[in-house]
C-alpha cells in the first residue's frame, strides 16, 4: 500500500520542529538561553543547529499549509526547498509530483516520478504515476511499457487493463484492446468504467454485436449517461438500424438536452431518412445553442435548397455569406439556388467570384458552362470547359462535363475521343468507361458500345445501369435475348424499383412476343418513371400487339404530347394511324 504523505506522528514531529526552528530565528545565530541557575547566576547557553533533514521537514510542513490553503505557487517553492535538503525522502517527491501535475508542469513531474522510483524500486503506484504521466505527454509507447510492469506484477487491476486497453483504442489496436478489456469486465462486470470502454473497442473494431451489449449494460448502471447513447446512435448507423440511432440520440437528449452533439447526429440521421422537416428542427435548435452557428446554418439553407425553398436558401447563404465572405463553398451554393430560382444573371455573378485558387473553382467552371448552355450558348459552354482544362488537362471532373457538352452537340469525335482520354487516365474506372460506351451508342456504333458494356460489367459486375444497357442492347435487337434477360434481371436485384430497368424486361418479354408479361412489365415501368415518353411508347406497341387499341392510341397521344424528341412525334402519330385505320377496316364485332 502506498504510504500516506503525511501521517499524524510526523505531523506532530514537525510541528516541534518548526517551533524549534522559530526559536532559533530571533537573533539568527542559533543560540538558545538555558534555564537559569537556582542561585541567579548567568544562564547556561545551549549551542546547535537544525539538521538539513530537519530542516527539510520544515520546508514540507510549511509547503502542505500552503497547499492547504490554496498557495500551490508558495507550496511547490517550499516542496522544492525540501527536496533539496533531504532528495532521498520519498514522500518529498511524491508531493513535488502532485504539486507540478497541479502546476500544468508534466515534464517536471515524469521527472520526479521516475526519481520516486528510484527511491521506491518495489512500489507499483509509482510505476503506475509514470505510465499516466507518459499517456497524459502522448508517449503512448512508453505509458503501454509502464502499465505492462505494473500488470505484470498486478495481473487482475482492473485500473491497469482499463488504461492499457484505452491505449490500445487510440491505436487502433482493437484485438489488443478488445482482449484486455473482457479481462476487465470478467473481474467487474458491474463497473460502468469497464463496459463503456469495452463497447467502444468492440464498436471500432466492427464488431457491433458485442459493441452493444456492452453499451447496453453501461447504460443499466448509469441510466443518467448520455455518451453512452450517443455511441450506440453512432453503432446503430453503421448497421444501417437508422430507426434505432434515432431512438438513442433521442435518449440522449432526454438526458441532455443541451448536448449539441446529439442534436447535430439526431439532424444528420433525419437528412439521411429523407426527413428534412425533421431535421430542420434539430439544425434550427442548434442554431440557438452554438456559439459559432454558421456551419449549422449552412445546414438549414441547404435543407431549404433541397426542399425547393429558395427565397430561405438564398437568404441563409447571404446571411452566412456575411459573415464569411471566403466561403467559397457557400457561395457556389447560393449560385446554385439562384439558378434554381431562374434568375441566371445573378447565379453568374456569384459564380465568377470564385477565384482560380479555391477548391469550388472548377465547379464554378462547370456549373457556369452549364448555364451558357442551357441559355442555346452550346458554343460558349464548349469553350469555357476547354479554357479550363487548357490549364489542366487531367482534370477528371472537367473531362466528363465536356464529353456530355461534345455528346449534346452532336460533335460524337471529340466526345469519343475525350471519353477514351478518360480511360486512359483511369482504366479501371468502369464509369468512365461506361461513359465511353454510351458515346459510342449515341453515335450509332453498337458494336463498339456492347464490346465496351462487356468490358464494363467485367470490371465491375454490380454495375447496374452497364447490366441493364447491355440487356436493353441486345433486346431493342431482338437478339441474344435470354442473355438480355438475365442481365436485366442482375440490374433489378441491384435496384428493383427502377422503371427504366423493369422498362428494359418488359422489351425483352416484347420482342420474345410474351405480350401479355411484357403490358405487365411495361405498365410497373411507366408509373415509377413518371410516365417516361420512351416508356409510354413501348407499353402502347404491347398495348396494340394484345387487341387493347384504345389504350394502346391513348398512350400514344399521351407520349407524342409530352416528349421532346421530335421524331419520336412523328412516329407515335404515325402509330395512331395506323391503329386507327386498321380499327376502320375490321369488321363489327371483332
Amino acid at each position: 500500500m502506498r504510504p500516506p504523505f503525511f501521517s499524524r506522528p510526523e505531523l506532530w514531529v514537525a510541528v516541534l520542529l518548526l517551533f524549534a526552528a522559530s526559536a532559533c530565528s530571533g537573533g539568527g545565530s542559533g543560540r538558545k538561553p538555558g534555564p537559569y541557575r537556582h542561585d541567579g547566576s548567568a544562564p547556561v547557553v545551549f549551542e546547535y543547529e537544525l539538521t538539513p533533514k530537519q530542516r527539510a521537514s520544515t520546508h514540507y510542513l510549511k509547503g502542505i499549509v500552503a497547499r492547504n490553503d490554496g498557495r500551490y505557487d508558495v507550496a511547490l517553492e517550499e516542496i522544492r526547498a525540501a527536496a533539496v535538503l533531504d532528495p532521498a525522502e520519498p514522500r518529498i517527491r511524491r508531493r513535488l509530483v502532485e504539486l507540478y501535475v497541479k502546476a500544468g508542469s508534466l515534464e517536471e513531474a515524469l521527472a520526479q516520478a521516475i526519481a520516486l522510483r528510484g527511491l521506491e524500486p518495489n512500489e507499483p503506484a509509482n510505476v503506475l504515476v509514470i505510465g499516466n504521466l507518459f499517456s497524459a505527454l502522448g508517449r503512448t509507447d512508453e505509458a503501454i511499457a509502464a502499465y505492462d510492469e505494473v500488470l505484470a506484477a498486478e495481473p487482475t487491476n482492473v485500473e491497469i487493463l482499463v488504461k492499457l486497453g484505452s491505449l490500445y483504442t487510440k491505436q487502433q489496436k482493437y484485438d489488443k484492446s478488445v482482449a484486455l478489456l473482457s479481462r476487465a469486465a470478467a473481474a467487474q462486470p458491474d463497473s460502468f468504467i469497464v463496459q463503456s470502454h469495452l463497447g467502444r473497442a468492440h464498436a471500432l473494431a466492427g464488431n457491433y454485436d458485442a459493441a452493444l451489449t456492452a453499451y447496453r449494460a453501461a447504460a443499466d448502471l448509469n441510466p443518467s449517461a448520455d455518451q453512452i447513447y450517443l455511441e450506440m446512435g453512432f453503432v446503430y448507423e453503421q448497421r444501417s438500424q437508422r430507426d434505432k440511432a434515432i431512438e438513442s440520440y433521442k435518449k440522449a437528449l432526454e438526458i441532455n438536452p443541451e448536448s449539441l452533439l446529439a442534436r447535430r447526429q439526431l439532424g444528420g440521421v433525419y437528412v439521411a431518412e429523407g426527413r428534412l422537416e425533421d431535421a430542420l428542427k434539430e439544425y434550427e435548435q442548434l442554431v440557438t445553442l452554438e456559439e459559432d452557428p454558421l456551419d449549422t446554418q449552412t445546414k438549414v439553407a441547404l435543407i431549404s435548397l433541397e426542399k425547393g425553398d429558395f427565397d430561405r436558401a438564398a437568404m441563409e447563404f447571404n446571411v452566412i455569406l456575411g459573415a464569411r465572405p471566403d466561403d467559397h463553398d457557400v457561395r457556389f451554393y447560393l449560385a446554385v439556388t439562384y439558378h434554381e430560382m431562374g434568375d441566371t444573371d445573378e447565379a453568374q455573378a456569384e459564380l465568377r467570384k470564385i477565384p482560380p485558387d479555391s477548391d469550388r473553382y472548377v465547379d464554378a467552371r462547370i456549373h457556369l458552362a452549364q448555364l451558357l448552355f442551357e441559355k442555346g450558348r452550346g458554343d460558349e459552354a464548349i469553350a469555357a470547359v476547354e479554357a479550363l482544362l487548357a490549364k489542366d488537362p487531367q482534370n477528371t471532373r472537367a473531362l466528363r462535363y465536356i464529353v456530355e457538352l461534345y455528346e449534346a452537340e452532336g460533335q460524337f469525335d471529340r466526345a469519343l475521343a475525350t471519353a477514351r482520354r478518360l480511360v486512359e487516365l483511369e482504366p479501371v474506372n468502369d464509369e468512365y468507361w461506361y461513359r465511353l460506351a454510351w458515346v459510342y451508342e449515341k453515335s450509332g456504333q453498337r458494336e463498339e458500345a456492347i464490346r465496351v458494356l462487356e468490358k464494363v460489367i467485367a470490371l465491375n459486375p454490380k454495375n447496374a445501369g452497364a447490366l441493364n444497357f447491355l440487356g436493353y442492347s441486345y433486346a431493342e435487337r431482338g437478339e441474344r435475348l435470354a442473355e438480355a434477360e438475365q442481365y436485366v434481371l442482375r440490374a433489378l436485384e441491384i435496384q428493383p424499383n427502377d422503371g427504366f430497368f423493369i422498362d428494359s424486361l418488359g422489351w425483352v418479354y416484347y420482342q420474345r412476343g410474351q405480350y401479355e408479361k411484357a403490358v405487365e412489365q411495361l405498365e410497373k415501368a411507366f408509373r415509377l418513371s413518371g410516365n417516361d415518353p420512351v416508356i409510354g411508347e413501348h407499353l402502347a406497341d404491347a398495348y396494340a400487339k394484345t387487341g387493347r387499341n384504345s389504350e394502346a392510341i391513348r398512350t400514344y397521344r399521351d407520349c407524342g404530347a409530352r416528349t421532346e424528341d421530335e421524331s419520336q412525334r412523328r412516329r407515335v402519330a404515325e402509330k395512331i394511324v395506323q391503329l386507327e385505320s386498321r380499327a376502320s377496316t375490321e369488321p363489327a364485332g371483332i
